[in-house]
């Protein structure tokens, strides 16, 4: 199953909507630009304001903010007269900076980036109904500086992609200076059962954080988490370092064996096998107890090409006997 339809509109959007507002604020000292082009630009940067907002899934944004945030980008298109300077500018800046200010310190992590690029469709849409003096130049290459810093911390930190919907993920989390490589099953709403190579605390918010443990007879760590419905963010911390990787459980519950039972991480390896594979498949329920597990035949080579994808996409992670038949099924397919 591909990227949530929703979603990925959203996010066509919002790159138009900066590349849009971005170039128009940084070639405008160099052009001179018309009625209707004003009209386009207050148009993309109002787009890109609402969107911004929607993929920040912004639940962490008092209302006064967001609703401030709102008026701000969709306040310039209906205007139909010049303004004689930037006051109306300052002010949407103030409003948004004091938002960020609020928030630098108890939003998730890279909210900053967020509400920058929040004050940056704002501080676009309001410079396009002012006269092009110098100040309203200067202050649109910052403007134009900012969309495109703030879209690339985000991008790059993956906020912008969302993991197919109901289906296990495997994500690599940048957690401080270190990627973590984090596997969610069944990715689902209800329990699901988190896993990860190293020391790390995990919840569906920065309050309800519980440690990764290790489990007998599996390696790495685990931990249970309760999804909801529709898409989210599931938080990490490590070392005292937050950070949020995307989930998308669907709105299917689980159907499955209960994620609680102790035969869950041996089901967890042969998903990831699976996932591997770059052809995920259902993998079935272990039937035997955890304390019988056979140590896997590892001297084919399908075996060897097992661990070495395991090593590359998961390292600490022990092979196992469900995992070896997972890849090699999904393979075979």
């Amino acid at each position: 199953m591909g990227l949530p339809l929703g979603f990925t509109l959203l996010r066509l959007v919002l790159l138009v909507a900066v590349t849009i507002a971005a170039g128009w604020a940084l070639t405008r000292p160099f052009t001179t630009t018309g009625p209707r082009t004003r009209q386009v630009v207050t148009g993309a940067a109002a787009a890109g304001g609402v969107v911004s907002l929607l993929v920040a899934d912004a639940r962490w944004l008092p209302a006064p903010a967001a609703a401030a945030v709102l008026l701000c980008v969709c306040t310039p298109p209906l205007l139909r007269d010049r303004f004689p300077g930037v006051a109306r500018c300052v002010v949407a800046a103030v409003v948004l900076t004091a938002a960020a200010a609020a928030l630098w310190f108890t939003g998730p992590p890279l909210a900053g980036a967020h509400v920058v690029l929040m004050a940056g469709f704002a501080g676009v849409a309001w410079l396009a109904v002012c006269p092009p003096t110098v100040v309203v130049r200067v202050v649109g290459i910052g403007a134009g500086v900012a969309l495109l810093a703030s879209l690339a911390q985000i991008t790059v930190a993956g906020h912008l992609v969302t993991p197919p919907s109901g289906r296990p993920v495997l994500a690599r989390v940048a957690v401080g200076d270190a990627p973590v490589d984090v596997l969610v099953v069944p990715h689902r709403p209800g329990w699901n059962l988190v896993h990860t190579a190293v020391p790390l605390k995990v919840g569906n918010s920065p309050t309800a954080l519980v440690d990764a443990e290790e489990r007998p007879g599996a390696s790495g760590r685990w931990v249970l988490v309760w999804l909801g419905e529709a898409r989210a963010s599931l938080w990490l911390e490590r070392n005292g370092t937050h950070a949020t990787m995307p989930v998308d459980p669907g709105k299917d519950p689980w159907t499955g064996p209960d994620v609680r039972d102790p035969e869950a991480p041996e089901y967890a390896s042969a998903v990831l096998a699976s996932l591997l594979t770059g052809n995920p498949r259902d993998q079935p329920w272990p039937t035997h107890p955890a304390s019988r597990r056979r140590a896997p035949d590892l001297s084919t080579a399908e075996a060897q090409s097992y661990l070495r994808a395991l090593a590359d996409a998961f390292p600490g992670e022990a092979p196992t006997a469900a995992g070896l038949a997972a890849w090699t099924a999904s393979r075979a397919q």
